[in-house]
């Protein structure tokens, strides 16, 4: 099966957490996205029990679940654009490719990129600096207490961020 079930990205998380609902901007249109995605993997691995456990599962727990799956659309979700709600900085706009490999196409490398010079491009911008070492971390990025650190996490306020 392509997908890691216990990944953010699986249909387990998209399909049953409730953070997914708030996490994607437009959670219907990527749930129904991430079923076509379960069709087309089941007609690819129709033994893999697994992917028949998981299909079981979302037709009895998700309400939605059963019409998207009826009606039979298919989609490897190759590329787009998908909506974040991040819950600091607000909504961000990434598009996404999903690159598979010739000798094991089931893997994926999924790639998310801001188109440059757009707000969600300053917004990853700003959230990659909160991972970036601070003037007090070592050579790896490593704070005196040897944990990595996040120079300003604590202080960014909505306001300081303009939304």
């Amino acid at each position: 099966m392509p997908w890691r079930l216990g990944s953010a990205i699986s249909p387990r998380f998209v399909l049953f957490a409730p953070a997914a609902k708030e996490l994607y901007g437009n959670w219907p249109s990527i749930a129904q996205i991430i079923v076509a995605n379960l069709r087309l993997s089941s007609g690819r691995h129709p033994d893999d029990a697994r992917l028949n456990e998981l299909i079981g599962e979302a037709c009895v727990k998700v309400p939605e679940f059963n019409a998207w799956w009826a009606s039979h659309h298919l989609d490897d979700c190759s590329n787009g654009a998908q909506l974040f709600h991040h819950a600091v900085v607000g909504d961000l706009t990434l598009h996404h490719e999903a690159l598979t490999f010739a000798t094991d196409p089931d893997q994926t490398l999924c790639l998310y990129t801001a188109e440059p010079g757009s707000p969600s491009a300053q917004t990853m911008s700003l959230l990659a600096s909160w991972s970036a070492p601070d003037a007090s971390s070592d050579s790896r990025g490593r704070g005196s207490s040897g944990r990595h650190t996040a120079p300003g996490l604590g202080r960014v306020s909505k306001v300081d961020l303009g939304l």
